[in-house]
């Protein structure tokens, strides 16, 4: 996924914008990014295979006895990255055009035929490493193949590939920003299960990470609202962004705050129940205040992609970077005199 460079957020982003622009301005900014994106997965491919037999030797040991299977897979793992990459791209053609129904009936498709193709490879040859990894391989490129049929039906039909250097800057310029907030945000997310193991041990980990999972999945609503948001506002002019802007909070406070509230009420009896009393008694308070913490995440996704979809996610890029530090410290100071 490193290797998508944020450009399917930046192909969403252009189209969008584009949306009164002719069709063939959309068509060729779709086949720009389809071009650096394939020779990015490509790239991202080569490092894969050759970083491969160092990873498998001396980071993660791999037995002897199953080495050559592993090796034998490692082509097929390298073919995922293009593969991945250009979904990418294809979903944010899509979504700039607005068309949720079509990536999300190809979305769950490909889950479950990503589930389907390996088990029944598994159940008729073995569980051959190769040949699952071919089997999944293949659930993803019969997603690429659904998608391209709508990419073309609703960009490219009638228009000849182009590729133009102008468009190449601005996809790596806006994509580049978009990676870097993924890098940092996912690391955010991540670092404090890392120093709660190494400041208070394992065990608060698991304290911690149980409330944690059950808290997060508040994020789908805030989540679906604001990818549904993002092209609407990146052809939007300001005076409809600010509308816009208010009118996701209103709807983010009514479809979400309840939910919250009863949550706070019910995960300590919830825990209780799934969990044991040991651990849900200790992980209930964490699991409240987790809660009110995704609660707040929600509305600042609204601001968040605002900045995106005005042209500057550079913006939420250096504010992500700038909490860094000050996180890690009173993270650190939080965990070591206060506890989890």
């Amino acid at each position: 996924g490193l290797f998508d460079l944020g450009l399917g957020r930046a192909t969403a982003f252009r189209i969008a914008a584009l949306r009164d622009a002719s069709a063939e301005e959309r068509a060729t900014t779709l086949w720009t990014a389809i071009a650096v994106n394939l020779a990015l997965g490509i790239v991202g491919a080569l490092l894969m295979w050759a970083a491969a037999d160092w990873f498998f030797t001396d980071i993660f040991k791999v037995v002897p006895a199953i080495r050559p299977e592993v090796d034998a897979g490692v082509p097929f793992l390298a073919l995922t990255v293009p593969v991945a990459t250009m979904t990418g791209v294809m979903t944010g053609a899509l979504q700039g055009r607005e068309q949720f129904l079509r990536t999300n009936t190809v979305s769950v498709t490909s889950t479950i035929l990503f589930q389907l193709f390996p088990l029944g490879v598994a159940w008729a040859f073995g569980p051959y490493l190769p040949h699952l990894l071919l089997a999944a391989l293949a659930a993803r490129l019969v997603a690429i193949a659904i998608l391209w049929v709508f990419c073309h039906a609703e960009l490219t039909r009638g228009h000849p590939m182009r590729v133009e250097k102008a468009r190449v800057k601005e996809l790596l310029s806006f994509g580049g920003w978009v990676s870097v907030t993924s890098f940092v945000g996912a690391a955010l997310v991540a670092t404090d299960r890392f120093l709660i193991g190494a400041v208070i041990g394992a065990v608060a980990v698991t304290i911690y990470t149980v409330p944690f999972q059950l808290a997060q999945r508040i994020a789908i609503v805030p989540s679906a609202l604001t990818t549904a948001l993002f092209p609407r506002l990146s052809a939007a002019p300001p005076e409809e962004q600010v509308r816009l802007g208010g009118l996701a909070f209103r709807t983010l406070a009514s479809l979400v705050t309840l939910p919250v509230l009863v949550g706070v009420l019910l995960i300590g009896p919830f825990l209780e129940l799934w969990v044991g009393r040991e651990i849900g008694s200790q992980a209930a308070p964490v699991g409240r205040l987790l809660l009110i913490g995704f609660w707040i995440n929600a509305f600042a996704l609204v601001p968040f992609t605002r900045l995106q979809a005005s042209g500057r996610p550079h913006l939420v890029a250096l504010i992500l970077v700038g909490q860094v530090f000050p996180y890690l410290g009173a993270l650190y100071l939080a965990l070591k005199y206060y506890g989890i």
